[in-house]
């Protein structure tokens, strides 16, 4: 849906703006969702349907030109400097992008992908009993990125109790048990996915404001010049790109989790902040910490044209 008006004002100034609502579903987009899976379970594509990476629910754009009437009603110098000038400018609004909290440390969806998983982007699903109002820190505007915008401790992984490879059990895709340095390990402990919905955050609100004077000087009546100074984000203010989304719950990629093959994985019930079958309780990285902006820092062209 879109709204937009056009405004022919006297004086020489013209407004335009417009407001559009929109509101884009799929099943992967941007370039991270094209080259790999998003989602829960890739055996079901339709668990990674939801908001598009490019989905921008508002955006708000106006525009303005303003040609300044002339002061001096003369041809002489006075009115060479005087008249001619004008600005314009363009100022633009619009949501965040959409974006999800994934995993590749073989944590979540590990009964299938092990200790490390190179093709696809399991979803983290949220702790049990928690929402994703709960797990959101800050609003989308007035972002301080001192802080993080997500709460760590409001994500969880699943965790399966599957019986190792059997004649009684032989389906399970869990291998039996078998000696690691001399200590008999078993895989009885598996992740699975999650059933939390893609891109269901979104990142900070953006601002932009351009600006732009001209002017106009008739050196004769073939010749005459245009100065152009153009100021983009004038007011140098930044816009925050989605935060850190990559977390790990299994650090050391161990698997299975429960082995104690080196110092970096914990045996099988573990000390904090490992939990009772050696994967962290919580994720571990910069969950929710906004390291990058978007677009560029205040921007000064000028330039001067003459026509004939």
């Amino acid at each position: 849906m879109q709204l937009g008006v056009n405004k022919r004002l006297s004086h020489g100034l013209t407004i335009t703006g417009s407001y559009t609502w929109s509101h884009t579903l799929d099943e992967g987009s941007g370039l991270s969702e094209g080259l790999f899976f998003n989602g829960n379970d890739p055996r079901q594509p339709r668990t990674a349907y939801g908001n598009s990476a490019f989905d921008r629910t508002h955006v708000i754009t106006i525009s303005y030109f303003y040609q300044i009437p002339d002061a001096v009603k003369s041809n002489g110098f006075a009115a060479k400097v005087v008249n001619g000038w004008g600005i314009s400018g363009i100022t633009v609004a619009e949501s965040g992008q959409p974006y999800s909290v994934s995993d590749f440390s073989g944590s979540v969806g590990g009964i299938y992908y092990g200790q490390f998983d190179n093709i696809t982007n399991p979803l983290v699903p949220l702790a049990p009993g928690k929402t994703v109002g709960d797990a959101i820190l800050q609003g989308t505007t007035g972002v301080n990125v001192a802080n993080p915008v997500l709460n760590k401790n409001a994500f969880g992984v699943t965790q399966l109790i599957i019986a190792p490879n059997s004649a009684s059990n032989p389906t399970s895709p869990v291998p039996p048990c078998s000696s690691v340095s001399g200590t008999l390990t078993c895989d009885n402990y598996e992740i699975g996915f999650g059933n939390i919905g893609r891109d269901i955050f979104r990142g900070p609100f953006q601002t932009r404001f351009d600006f732009g004077v001209f002017k106009y000087i008739k050196l004769t009546e073939r010749f005459s010049l245009k100065y152009d100074a153009q100021f983009f984000n004038i007011f140098n203010h930044p816009s925050f790109d989605t935060p850190n989304n990559n977390v790990s719950f299994n650090a050391g990629f161990c698997n299975p989790p429960t082995a104690n093959f080196s110092a970096s994985c914990p045996s099988s019930g573990g000390t904090p902040p490992f939990g009772p079958f050696g994967f962290a309780e919580v994720p571990s990285g910069r969950l929710g910490f906004i390291t990058h902006t978007l677009g560029s820092p205040r921007f000064i062209q000028m330039s001067l044209h003459l026509t004939f």
